[in-house]
């Protein structure tokens, strides 16, 4: 699970604010713990920022992953917080005096020679330290001026049980990107710094999730176009192996059509002698594994057809295989003419074989 994890947060690239929504201890440990482990073997800074009580847990579950968190102390590349080692002035959260000092702690690591400053905090603790709602959620739409610019890629941890639904709507509103169990998404429902922080943000948000959901239409259709007159063929299928959907390109390159693809098996269109090797492939999309592979397949009419696949695997946000998508690409005359070039060469070498002398083949 940890590895699959570390595959969907290496997609995250530096200027990145996310938060982390989470339900469970299990749920938080997926991420976190990869997030920070992520860090440490790209060779990145990293910052966590936690409650005195949490500090000495999050290292144990460090070392139990390998980290060596005693020497990443002490060479600087783990820096962990505790609410009172912030020194918040007169013990009142202040976002511009937090905004100052990652901006001094991601100085100073990329004068130190980092190139990434991965940052997480337990922000749900904030609050629970009478931290003023209002003000937590100025600071976190404040780190949108921030991330552009500085290389610093930021986790918001949220525990959804001990946070309010009215603050974790905010927290949503002021966060470009989302985490919900294993997944990662870009925010439908974020909302820029200046609208947030304008006094009539109601309105912003209004006008926003309008705009926004003319947009998602637009993407939708261009989205419906790309599929439909793609070069390449596009294949879904559920956990059972059986076709969700299939592009033109597909259902053509089948000799087939949309509606009689619809619901077949993976395996209707595989001689039973391939089975075998289908299967393990099929396995290894459970597991978690994108891969590129060539693969023969066969044709309404029985003929062969050979592609090269790019394969990946869904998750539902329990973790749990729900199917895969296959992007195919049609090499059968490239397939064809090496089988020709073999077969000219089988038959050259035979001729030298039987003369028992040199044999020279010109070409006029």
């Amino acid at each position: 699970m940890l590895h699959q994890q570390k595959d969907t947060l290496q997609m995250i690239k530096p200027h990145s604010h996310l938060c982390l929504i989470y339900d469970t201890p299990e749920e938080w440990y997926d991420i976190v713990i990869p997030f920070i482990v992520l860090g440490f073997e790209q060779g990145d800074k990293c910052i966590y920022i936690a409650n005195a009580s949490t500090a000495d847990q999050v290292r144990g579950y460090l070392n139990e992953e390998g980290v060596n968190v005693a020497a990443a102390e002490s060479s600087g590349q783990l820096l962990i917080l505790t609410l009172n080692e912030l020194q918040l002035e007169n013990g009142v959260f202040d976002p511009d005096q937090m905004i100052a000092l990652l901006k001094k702690e991601t100085t100073e690591a990329i004068a130190d020679g980092y190139n990434i400053i991965r940052i997480t905090g337990e922000m749900t603790r904030f609050l629970q330290s009478e931290t003023d709602a209002r003000k937590l959620m100025e600071y976190e739409a404040k780190l949108n001026y921030f991330f552009p610019e500085y290389p610093c890629v930021s986790l918001c941890q949220y525990n959804r049980k001990e946070t309010g639904p009215e603050i974790i709507k905010e927290v949503i509103i002021t966060h470009p990107m989302l985490v919900r169990g294993t997944h990662i998404h870009h925010n439908f429902y974020y909302l820029p710094p200046n609208d947030f922080l304008n006094q009539k943000s109601s309105a912003y948000e209004v006008e926003h999730w309008l705009n926004n959901s003319e947009n998602k239409y637009d993407m939708e259709e261009q989205y419906r176009r790309i599929v439909e007159t793609a070069n390449d063929g596009i294949w879904i299928l559920n956990a059972d192996n059986r076709t969700t959907f299939a592009n033109e390109k597909l259902a053509l390159m089948f000799g087939s059509t949309v509606k009689e693809m619809n619901g077949r098996s993976y395996f209707d269109y595989i001689d039973k002698e391939h089975w075998s090797h289908a299967k393990n492939i099929m396995k290894r999309r459970k597991l978690g594994i994108w891969e590129q592979y060539e693969f023969e397949y066969r044709r309404e009419d029985n003929s062969p057809f050979w592609a090269i696949v790019s394969a990946t695997p869904f998750f539902d946000k329990d973790s749990r295989f729900i199917g895969s998508l296959g992007m195919l690409t049609d090499i059968t005359k490239r397939k064809q003419a090496e089988r020709d070039l073999k077969r000219e060469r089988d038959f050259i070498s035979a001729v030298v074989d039987t003369a028992g002398c040199l044999v020279a083949v010109l070409d006029n």
